[in-house]
């Protein structure tokens, strides 16, 4: 019991595990890591939605975490051409389509 007591009491960077028979320090928690996982994530996402293209949109020109400067991020939608797709998207033509089933649409 009290092995199990003073192990709950150790720092993150010097918890081990067993991996294989012998034990192995856990790596400490960084912004590094946090950005792998992140990065990792949205990959996964992307796969899984199978967009045509990626736009990046900065919310604030301060880069201040959690605020959105709404005008900057409209005027940025309406220049990448965001806006105008939308518009015709929502009047019933396609978007995009597959270079293989425009030729069978056409040919």
């Amino acid at each position: 019991l009290e092995r199990a007591v003073t192990e709950g009491l150790k720092s993150p960077s010097e918890q081990k595990r067993q991996v294989g028979g012998r034990a192995k320090t856990l790596k400490p928690h960084t912004v590094a890591t946090d950005f792998k996982s992140q990065l990792e994530s949205l990959v996964t996402k992307m796969k899984q939605a199978g967009p045509h293209f990626v736009r990046c949109i900065k919310p604030n020109p301060e880069k201040v975490p959690g605020h959105v400067d709404r005008q900057l991020v409209v005027e940025q939608l309406r220049s990448g051409g965001v806006i105008e797709a939308l518009q015709v998207q929502r009047a019933g033509f396609p978007c995009r389509s597959p270079v293989k089933t425009c030729w069978k649409d056409f040919l």
